[in-house]
């Protein structure tokens, strides 16, 4: 329970990001973050040991702990029965939908896969722990330091605004002495100035006109003195006032152009997965704000109070330049705090970098006014609207704040709110989306930019009041990319992903270098794939992409541009680098591939080259193999095989579509020859290693029908060794002469192999199902789309058949490199005839990748 109740105390941005944590909707797994809550202590007691580190809980990796693994799970569905049966008042209808939800997917898997279902658990256990450490590690780090020089600051220009304050307030003492002087001198000269009046006094007091001007003259000398003393005060304050305004800048400098800044800054990074805290939590940036807000505000009032004076008061006599002083220091206070309000609006949650029109933003928009508490804006609510503007219109906003619109958003205006559970005056979007937008004319442009390098913002404005003064505060959020369709999204990716690494503080929107350092573009690849599956790439893989990008040639220093990365083609492909990484990147996200979870557990190497990779296995036992990203096909990956002593093949490599319709580990499975995982440094059974994610249900379900027969005869796929073919008599293929077919079937022998059993279907097109048939031996052949037989291979390296094929092998007649080839031989035009049953694992089988 202690690990869960620092999770209460962290910051608002620590605790989004655990929100975000529990709420990743994920397949297999549920674990809602209501479990988390309600049985914290028998959660943190498994995973933790009742500690606040992972070393004394059970650890999923280790078999003997197996047993008491599944106890847990027993005792928290008991917990969640427990629960269910007797409601709490408060309850939600969701909350007990959830906890139900949670209840049947921990029984299944507590049966099915309870080390999977606990590591999953673990692992959100630790990014709790890795929060918590970072959010102590920051708070050590403001409280030793940032404390020292931000707070420490702010409080001497506190005294110095209040010394300040009490030199107004001296000069409205020698104000009111000079007013009360000044009325004594005018009693005394009208007195003088009325014969009778002054007769009829003398008669009393014959010596009261020497008097009355003896007291006229002292008082002419001490109105004298009053005004020397308001103007000492005077000149005081301003010595004081403008250099309190130079510290309140230079304070202003350390909070927004530093602090404020490197937090935005830092927002980017983390929009690239490379960061995933900031240095200054946004709360203590607040404070900073609001404190500075406070004193430009306090030197605002001061000023004017100083500027009646001069225009109403005794100090009107003064000097007209004590005016002018006056008048232009508030503008320039006016203007500071004008510059605060429009850093302190900030976008807290930025909108999706790649905005695919017509859809909903995934997740809500924040945009906050960190100020607005302080200076009372929540009591004349500004409204906020969202507009969204082109790259060039942002580098001018610092010249005019009249913005073109380039499209239309739906949902983009609100006005900002400041709710009781709420620390800051903000606003949230939740249902925003991009409806139309006006692209660039680039007609006689020589520029090569193209639609997915068109960076465009939002712009959010609104119209916020302070005192009598009103100001537009603005602000826009991290450079957007507006595509319209998903073959876009790759260079999309790669234009946001290169502005937000090397955008440097304090740019002019949205420049960004052109070359890049080998090691910053490194660090990008890597979080791709942490963000995405939550294990990284290794050195192995980054060492084979950067002789990927580079070409194969490694330039000193090692620095990469911008058209190298995603422009210009690899060589020999139709893709760019960007474009193979990212496409292997998806086949890793998608949840139809079944990929990530084996990409997550180190089954997958990927970025290896397939000279390295035979390297690797050429040594080791038959059977042994590895999955890697093919090299000519982007999106697609390939199996590595050591077949026999000498003898590495790499399978045709699983696209996208091969790996939907069937799991990579069901084929792994049925393939006779993959028996050893390579996992360096140790060989692993491909049963040990895949055999958590084989889908056991449709295998028994494939094998014995949903009433006990077998519908077909299963195919027991195998990969030829190299061996001597079998001898026997050879069978012709039957011939089909079918007037709809467009491809017939002919006599002939086709290369050697087992006899692979087709599932038979009923067709119009045939009396009779064609019967199964042996394959006999030959040299290696290719049939192409037209039917027609070649022994070339296709330029790509690869050929797309349909997928009725039957497989062909060219072992018997080993290549200079050892490495072998399989092909396809297509049969007949009719898919919906023959149907190979694992036609995912007879696609594999095609030629060398």
């Amino acid at each position: 329970m202690a690990l869960w109740a620092k999770i209460q105390s962290l910051n608002n941005d620590c605790q989004r990001q655990i929100l975000s944590l529990y709420d990743e909707d994920h397949k297999d797994y549920r674990f809602p973050i209501e479990v988390r809550n309600l049985f914290a202590q028998a959660i943190e007691e498994a995973v933790c040991g009742g500690g606040i580190t992972l070393e004394k809980g059970l650890d999923p990796y280790n078999t003997q702990h197996r047993d008491s693994i599944i106890n847990f799970f027993k005792g928290l569905a008991g917990l969640l029965e427990e629960r269910l049966g007797n409601p709490q008042s408060g309850d939600q209808f969701f909350t007990r939908h959830k906890l139900s939800e949670s209840l049947t997917n921990i029984k299944e898997k507590s049966q099915n896969d309870p080390l999977g279902m606990f590591e999953h658990i673990r692992n959100r256990i630790k990014v709790e722990m890795d929060l918590i450490a970072q959010h102590e590690a920051a708070s050590n780090n403001d409280s030793l330091h940032e404390k020292d020089i931000i707070m420490d600051n702010i409080q001497d220009i506190k005294s110095q605004i209040a010394s300040c304050g009490n030199i107004l307030k001296d000069i409205h003492t020698n104000e009111e002495h000079f007013a009360l002087n000044c009325n004594k001198k005018q009693e005394i000269e009208g007195i003088l100035t009325n014969p009778e009046q002054l007769r009829s006094l003398i008669l009393q007091c014959p010596d009261y006109e020497m008097r009355l001007r003896e007291n006229l003259a002292t008082l002419e000398g001490l109105l004298q003195q009053n005004i020397r003393t308001l103007q000492i005060l005077m000149q005081r304050f301003e010595q004081t006032i403008s250099n309190n305004l130079k510290l309140v800048m230079v304070l202003k400098g350390q909070i927004v152009n530093d602090k404020l800044a490197i937090w935005k800054h830092e927002q980017q990074q983390m929009a690239n997965g490379i960061n995933k805290t900031h240095s200054v939590s946004l709360d203590k940036l607040q404070v900073w704000c609001e404190e500075l807000s406070e004193l430009i505000w306090k030197n605002y009032l001061q000023l004017k109070e100083a500027e009646r004076m001069l225009q109403n008061g005794a100090m009107q006599t003064g000097n007209a330049s004590d005016l002018t002083f006056v008048q232009s220091h508030t503008e320039e206070v006016v203007k500071l705090l004008e510059d605060l309000l429009n850093h302190s609006l900030i976008v807290e949650d930025q909108p999706p970098q790649i905005i695919k029109m017509k859809t909903k933003f995934p997740k809500p928009v924040v945009v906050s006014l960190l100020v607005g508490k302080r200076l009372n804006i929540q009591m004349n609510a500004p409204s906020l609207s969202t507009t969204i503007i082109s790259e060039e219109q942002a580098k001018n906003l610092n010249i005019t704040d009249q913005v073109e619109i380039i499209g239309e958003i739906t949902n983009g205006s609100s006005p900002m709110d400041c709710r009781e559970d709420m620390k800051r005056l903000s606003v949230t979007f939740k249902s925003m989306q991009l409806k139309t937008i006006k692209r660039t004319d680039r007609r006689g442009s020589v520029t090569s930019e193209r639609v997915m390098e068109e960076k465009s913002c939002l712009y959010f404005a609104c119209s916020a009041t302070v005192g009598p003064l009103m100001f537009r505060v603005s602000t826009i959020s991290l450079p957007v990319v507006v595509i319209s369709h998903g073959s876009q999204e790759a260079l999309a990716v790669a234009t946001i992903s290169w502005d937000n690494a090397f955008g440097e503080i304090g740019r002019v929107p949205f420049k960004v270098r052109t070359t890049a350092a080998w090691s910053e573009v490194s660090q990008i690849l890597n979080a791709k794939f942490v963000e995405v599956a939550k294990r990284g790439l290794t050195e192995g893989n980054l060492a084979c992409l950067a002789q990927k990008a580079f070409r194969h040639r490694r330039p000193q220093p090692e620095t990469i541009s911008w058209a190298e990365l995603c422009k210009d083609n690899l060589p020999g492909r139709n893709f760019t680098f960007w474009a193979w990484f990212h496409t292997a990147l998806k086949l890793i996200e998608k949840k139809e591939t079944h990929l990530k979870e084996l990409w997550s557990k180190g089954l997958i190497m990927g970025f290896i080259e397939r000279e390295a990779a035979e390297d690797l296995i050429s040594h080791c036992e038959p059977g042994t193999f590895l999955l890697r990203f093919a090299d000519s096909i982007a999106g697609a990956i390939t199996i590595t095989l050591l077949a026999k002593p000498g003898t590495v093949v790499s399978l045709s490599p699983f696209q996208m579509l091969d790996l939907q319709s069937r799991k990579l580990a069901m084929s792994i499975k049925e393939l006779d020859k993959l028996k050893y995982l390579y996992q360096e440094p140790q060989l692993v059974h491909k049963d040990d290693a895949f055999g958590s994610f084989y889908d056991k249900e449709n295998t028994q379900t494939a094998a014995t029908g949903t009433n006990g027969s077998n519908p077909y005869v299963p195919l027991v796929p195998t990969i030829p060794d190299g061996g001597d073919t079998a001898s026997g008599s050879q069978t012709p293929v039957p011939t089909y002469d079918g007037s709809c077919s467009n491809q017939r079937w002919s006599h002939g022998s086709l290369p050697g192999l087992s006899p692979i059993h087709v599932e038979q279907s009923h067709s119009p097109f045939f009396a009779q199902p064609p019967s199964p048939y042996e394959i006999q031996t030959m040299s290696t052949v290719m049939m192409p789309m037209d039917g027609v037989y070649t022994d070339e291979l296709s330029a790509t390296g690869f050929l797309n058949l349909p997928r009725t094929t039957n497989i062909s092998s060219s072992l018997d007649t080993p290549k200079p490199d050892s490495q072998q080839h399989f092909s396809f031989a297509n049969t007949t035009g009719f898919d919906d005839l023959i149907t190979v049953n694992l036609k995912d694992a007879a696609e594999s089988m095609d030629i060398q990748q």
